[in-house]
């Protein structure tokens, strides 16, 4: 059995099974790859088992797949919402693979469908939280990661309400768990990792949704000059200027969030994701890459 605080090993068999299914997934045709998906379920649960490790991952793969090859994550909820229900059986609740898939749930359902938000997604994430801090400890990057995807689903939340309240508990809590998340992000990956900086932009989000103008425009200020990542990730909006420009109108500074807004082309994060695809390419090989 694997031990609590360890991933199980991946079978080779399983991703060659289930990657057999990527060209026929990625025609985009549900009424042909379904039947097909399920029969090879069916043959992984026949060779190991239907409460196994290995037909746990077979679900998740193939929920995986679904995602990335079709972009369909309501086809993929059931069978990560699967995934979770076999993990649970075959390794308990304290364990680091139930953390996992927990947390894969959580994001599957809130792009799937976010509401009611305290019924599916907030449970999931709060488990996967408690699950890692047991198993892993608080100051663990994968608990990290569940406190970061908490917080911004919190956030969303808040911003889908009617009349949503600077001081509401949704903010308070979110700010708690980035403050939190940082660091122990930070300190695991490296300060220029992309989960980093989203947290470092999600930090000012919250800020601004708090009505906390000076601080937003102290970390916007921080992004640019001190951190030197005008745009979150790759190509993500918004940009720090225009973070900036927020936290100034939200301080009366007209004239001068003007002059933010203005700083960069409003295309520039996209410019910057085109330069750095072009970077990769010009450096891959005639070839091919080994």
């Amino acid at each position: 059995m694997t031990p609590r605080g360890e991933l199980a090993d991946r079978s080779e068999y399983v991703v060659a099974r289930v990657m057999a299914n990527e060209a026929l997934v990625a025609e985009g045709d549900s009424a042909r790859y379904l039947p097909k998906l399920e029969a090879t379920l069916e043959t992984v649960s026949e060779r190991y088992g239907a409460s196994s490790i290995e037909s746990s991952q077979a679900l998740t793969d193939t929920g995986v797949q679904l995602i990335r090859a079709a972009g369909r994550y309501d086809l993929a909820e059931p069978y990560v919402e699967r995934a979770l229900g076999v993990c649970r059986e075959v390794f308990g609740t304290d364990h680091r693979e139930t953390g996992y898939a927990l947390h894969d749930l959580a994001v599957v359902r809130g792009e799937v469908a976010p509401e009611p938000f305290h019924v599916r997604v907030e449970p999931l994430l709060r488990e996967a939280i408690a699950v890692r801090t047991r198993v892993l400890g608080s100051d663990h990057k994968e608990t990290a990661g569940s406190e970061r995807t908490l917080a911004a689903y919190l956030l969303g939340n808040w911003r889908r309400q009617a009349n949503p309240d600077p001081d509401s508990r949704l903010l308070a809590e979110a700010e708690q768990l980035v403050s939190h998340a940082l660091p122990v992000m930070q300190s695991a990956l490296g300060k220029d990792q992309f989960e980093v900086t989203e947290l470092r932009y999600l930090q000012v989000e919250i800020a601004i949704a708090q009505a906390e103008f000076r601080r937003a425009e102290s970390l916007a200020r921080d992004l640019i000059t001190k951190h030197r990542q005008p745009c979150n990730g790759l190509g993500k909006t918004p940009s720090a200027m225009e973070l900036l420009a927020v936290a100034l109108r939200g301080q009366g500074r007209m004239a001068e969030a003007e002059s933010a807004e203005h700083a960069l082309p409003k295309n520039f994060c996209q410019l910057a994701l085109d330069e750095f695809v072009k970077s990769l390419l010009q450096a891959t090989p005639s070839g091919g890459t080994n």
